[in-house]
C-alpha cells in the first residue's frame, strides 16, 4: 500500500525536497482512496502546511513536537518500555520479523521507529499490516490525542493509522499512557537537566533525542542558540516545546 509509504514521507523531518514534495504525497494517499474524507483532508491540510509554510519554522516545530518530547517520540518501544532492558528485546525481535520478510534496515534507525514502521507495512499484505498496526494502535491513539492537544496537524497522520488498524485501540490502554503524561514544559526542562548532567565523555544520556537526523541536530543547536541569546525586556522569550 503505497498509503503506508506516504505518511511515512510525512513524518519525517521537513525538507526542502519534502515540502517540494508533500502535495505529491498527500495525492497518492487521495487516490488509493483507504482512508475516510476527513482523514484524507487532514493530510492535505498537513501538507499544505510543508509546502506553503516556512520551512525553518516547520523544522523547528517538527524538533519541538518529536525530539524535545517522550510523550511524542516516533520511537514506538519507547511508549510501551522507555529504556528498560525488554525494549531492547522487543527491538530484536521486531528485526527479526523484518528480516523473515526480505527487509533490512539500511539506515541508522532503530527498528521500532515509526516512519520505518510504515515503510515495512507498505510491503506486505494488506491485512498483515493492518493487524500489526493493531499491535500498537494504542500508541498511534495516544500520540493523535497529545498532538490534537498541542494543536498540530500531525494529528491527521495518526488519525489516518488508527483507521488503517484492524482494530480500534484498547481505551484502557490508551488512558494508561495519557496518564503518564506531563506539562511539554516540563518534559523539555527534564530532558534540558539529562543533557546537562550527561558525562563529559559519555555521550548522550540515555534516551536523549538525536534529532532523528543531522538536520534535526543542527534545528536543535540553533534552538538553543537562540534560548541562550539575549533578549529585549519588551519580550517574552520561551522556547516553543511541543516528542
Amino acid at each position: 500500500m503505497k498509503t503506508y509509504r506516504a505518511l511515512a514521507a510525512l513524518l519525517q523531518y521537513p525538507s526542502a525536497e519534502l515540502a517540494a514534495a508533500a502535495g505529491e504525497v498527500a495525492a497518492l494517499v487521495g487516490a488509493e482512496a483507504r482512508l475516510s474524507r476527513k482523514a484524507a483532508a487532514a493530510i492535505d491540510r498537513l501538507a499544505a502546511q510543508l509546502t506553503l509554510g516556512d520551512l525553518l519554522s516547520a523544522q523547528e516545530a517538527y524538533v519541538g513536537l518529536f525530539d524535545r518530547s517522550r510523550s511524542l517520540s516516533l520511537h514506538l518501544f519507547e511508549h510501551i518500555h522507555g529504556e528498560s532492558r525488554d525494549r531492547g528485546q522487543a527491538m530484536v525481535n521486531l528485526a527479526a520479523h523484518y528480516e523473515t520478510h526480505g527487509y533490512s534496515i539500511e539506515s541508522n534507525e532503530l527498528p521500532d521507529y515509526l516512519p520505518l514502521f510504515l515503510e515495512f507495512l507498505s510491503l506486505v499484505e494488506p491485512r498483515e499490516a493492518a493487524d500489526l498496526l493493531s499491535d500498537v494502535a494504542h500508541i498511534l491513539a495516544a500520540l493523535r490525542i497529545r498532538l490534537e492537544r498541542r494543536g498540530s496537524d500531525y494529528a491527521g497522520i495518526f488519525q489516518a493509522l488508527e483507521e488503517l488498524a484492524a482494530r480500534k485501540p484498547d481505551r484502557a490502554a490508551v488512558d494508561s499512557l495519557l496518564e503518564q503524561d506531563k506539562p511539554p514544559e516540563d518534559e523539555a526542562a527534564e530532558l534540558d537537566r539529562e543533557w546537562e548532567e550527561a558525562p563529559a565523555f559519555g555521550g548522550a544520556p540515555a534516551g536523549a533525542p538525536d534529532g532523528s537526523c543531522a538536520a534535526a541536530r543542527d534545528t536543535l543547536n540553533r534552538m538553543a542558540e537562540l534560548a541562550a541569546a539575549p533578549h529585549s525586556h519588551e519580550q517574552a522569550p520561551h522556547e516553543q516545546d511541543g516528542a
